[in-house]
């Protein structure tokens, strides 16, 4: 990128693919069943307007075939148990039914999360990975 001109038209053009591709991964169907399901987070640098880090939680599974497979993502202000509802609920809605064990990675209101909103889905539940 560096030493290269692009016009604003070509930025848009660029934007409004990777945004069809984004919209996409996000409402494709997922596998009825995984095996182990990892939820984490990581700081991001967002701009939107000025730069800031946020939360980019993921949803990483395993299938019983043994293929990973990214659920989903999203970005939040910080590290949340809404987050993390919001994404098992979009898994849901896309077809994912049934994890064998779920691995919540270093988040604090693990429990919280589990009895609110996916002990019926869930077998094993590890927090603190």
């Amino acid at each position: 990128m560096y030493d290269c001109y692009c016009s604003p038209q070509t930025i848009f053009n660029m934007t409004q693919v990777v945004a069809e591709e984004v919209d996409a991964f996000h409402i494709r169907p997922s596998p009825s069943q995984f095996t182990v399901v990892y939820l984490d987070a990581t700081f991001i640098t967002v701009k939107r307007g000025t730069a800031q880090k946020e939360d980019l939680h993921v949803l990483i599974g395993i299938t019983p075939s043994g293929e990973k497979y990214i659920i989903d993502y999203c970005i939040y202000p910080s590290e949340s148990t809404l987050a993390y509802k919001e994404l098992l609920d979009y898994a849901k809605q896309r077809g994912s039914k049934k994890f064998s064990f779920l691995s919540v990675m270093d988040f604090n209101d693990y429990n919280t999360l589990v009895r609110k909103y996916i002990q019926e889905q869930v077998s094993n539940v590890v927090g603190y990975i």
